[in-house]
């Protein structure tokens, strides 16, 4: 009897340690795909962070943003931008300057983001938003510009809702140009 109990009991720890294994392997491939794409994509972003400052927009691109703005590009797919988003709407900003989002993409991710921005924000839904992210090589996402009368004056990589808030309430003289 008791060879049989160890027996079992023997048999137990190996399909125990073997799920363990099997458990560790997933996981462990899991973060590898992971850190692949987030090195595919940071390969990608850094060809698209926007224009120089001092860059005057296009004739038909400068009139649709207010004299005074900020230009945040956000995506439906991308989690950050949903939480982003959220932080946003919680968030009591100076809203010195008016903001538009550019919303890339179409569906119900694009379509939930939107739901999730507080109404001040201005949002431009594709096909012009993809459009214009491109004409302003924003490929980025919460990559913020500063645009007064049609010229790029400031530029952020904005990670969370403080530094979006710093590039849009900053006092800049007509001069200055503004990067973080």
């Amino acid at each position: 009897m008791s060879t049989s109990l160890l027996g079992a009991f023997g048999l137990a720890w190996l399909v125990g340690l073997s799920l363990v294994v099997v458990l560790l392997v997933r996981q462990v491939s899991l973060i590898s795909v992971r850190l692949d794409l987030n090195m595919r994509m940071s390969d990608a972003s850094d060809l698209g962070t926007g224009p120089e400052l001092g860059t005057a927009l296009p004739a038909d691109l400068a009139h649709s943003f207010p004299e005074e703005s900020a230009v945040l590009v956000l995506t439906g797919t991308c989690e950050s931008c949903h939480e982003f988003a959220r932080s946003l709407a919680e968030a009591k900003t100076a809203q010195r300057v008016p903001l538009t989002v550019l919303l890339p993409g179409r569906g119900r991710p694009a379509t939930e983001l939107r739901r999730l921005l507080p109404e001040w924000v201005s949002v431009v839904r594709d096909p012009v938003a993809t459009e214009t992210a491109r004409t302003l090589e924003l490929s980025r996402t919460r990559r913020a510009l500063r645009v007064r009368r049609g010229v790029v004056v400031g530029s952020a990589d904005t990670s969370n809702v403080i530094e979006l808030d710093a590039l849009m309430s900053a006092d800049l003289p007509p001069d200055n140009l503004v990067t973080r």
